[in-house]
């Protein structure tokens, strides 16, 4: 499934040019997330998709420490997007119909309309990395202390490749990401995605992330 999204920022390798303050940050941020065994998530997002058109997603993603993702969204207000994992195997699509398939995290990334501030959660390891294997691996990095968004200060770290900026709104106070915004050289829009709520180490159960079996066309 290639999937209705842009993947900005998302693929890698591409060595790290990032000075002394943003690693000290990247460390405190995979800390972060390396203690969180489980998330709900609120999420609002516009995004550039691969139709060249802007769309509006919102709504809900649970997970739960081992690759398990319940992700119940809508696009442009009408179209469900959906994706549950018990890390093994994996139901998603768009629409009507659902596709199975074999778990992998390249492939849940496709599906999701998602960027760091979602993806750092079972995947904080390998997005936050500037070593060789991490997919910050030559990104340019540099930290903006103090930015202002919604009343609050954040720490941003700005990401640059070529052709494209990347900005992570930081919560100074638990080191995780709460929002992504992402645009071109030219200033066009390509994801503005921000976590509205955020709860923590709840006590999720396995059972929610089972994944059932599907026909040939799905449900």
């Amino acid at each position: 499934m290639r999937g209705f999204w842009f993947a900005i920022g998302l693929l890698g390798p591409m060595s790290a040019l990032a000075d002394a303050p943003s690693e000290n940050l990247l460390s405190k941020m995979r800390a972060a997330y390396a203690k969180v065994g489980s998330a709900k998530l609120r999420l609002d997002v516009t995004r550039l998709g691969r139709d060249g058109e802007i769309h509006h997603i919102a709504g809900n993603v649970a997970y739960l420490k081992g690759n398990r993702l319940l992700a119940e969204m809508v696009r442009d207000k009408t179209i469900p997007v959906r994706l549950k994992t018990d890390g093994h195997m994996m139901n998603a699509g768009t629409g009507t119909s659902l596709r199975q398939q074999a778990f992998s995290l390249a492939a849940m990334e496709r599906v999701l309309p998602v960027n760091l501030e979602t993806i750092c959660f079972w995947d904080w390891q390998r997005q936050l990395s500037t070593d060789t294997a991490g997919r910050m691996y030559q990104s340019t990095l540099h930290v903006l202390p103090n930015q202002k968004w919604k009343g609050k200060n954040w720490l941003v770290l700005e990401e640059t490749v070529p052709g494209e900026a990347i900005r992570y709104y930081i919560d100074p106070a638990t080191y995780l990401i709460r929002r992504s915004y992402a645009a071109t050289s030219t200033g066009q829009l390509l994801i503005d995605a921000y976590v509205s709520d955020l709860k923590l180490n709840l006590p999720l159960k396995n059972a929610s992330f089972a994944v059932e079996a599907l026909g040939m066309d799905g449900p």
